[in-house]
Formats: C-alpha cells, structure tokens, sequence
C-alpha cells in the first residue's frame, strides 16, 4: 500500500507506484530499474487534469506546495 494525496483517488500515481517497486526490490534484494515509472514531484501531466475539474482541490493543492516549500517538511497544513 502507498500513500498518495486524497484528492487523487481512483487515478494512476506513478510516483506511488516508482515507491512501492523500490520497497518491494529492495525487501527481496532485487536490482531493478525504476527510472522510467518514476516522474519528476508535484503533480505529473496525467494527474493535471483531475485536479483542474475542481476549484476547491486546486486551492488545497496550492496550499500544501506552499505549506511544503515553506518546511521542506510536506507535512499538510491545519484546515
């Protein structure tokens, strides 16, 4: 199981899936190459779109790229 924002269910997270293929290798001391399921952070050109059909989720998705770039944390802000 991976984490991944709530606002992104029902869609295809590459980075939780780059995540979990590392976890998984690594527990079975597997070299395997990753690079091209992974992406660069922040929302990739797939999950654009789903954020983009509501108004209130693009606002909370500026607010925890801010909330972020201000600890370096990622931890979530207080609603």
């Amino acid at each position: 199981m991976g984490q991944a924002p709530h606002y992104l269910q029902g869609t295809t997270n590459p980075a939780v899936c780059r995540a979990l293929l590392t976890a998984v290798a690594r527990l079975l001391d597997l070299e395997l190459d990753v690079s091209p399921r992974g992406g660069r952070a922040g929302l990739s050109d797939a999950l654009r779109p789903a954020v983009a059909q509501d108004a209130a989720t693009q606002a909370y998705v500026r607010q925890l790229e801010q909330a972020y770039d201000a600890t370096g944390t990622g931890a979530a802000p207080t609603p």
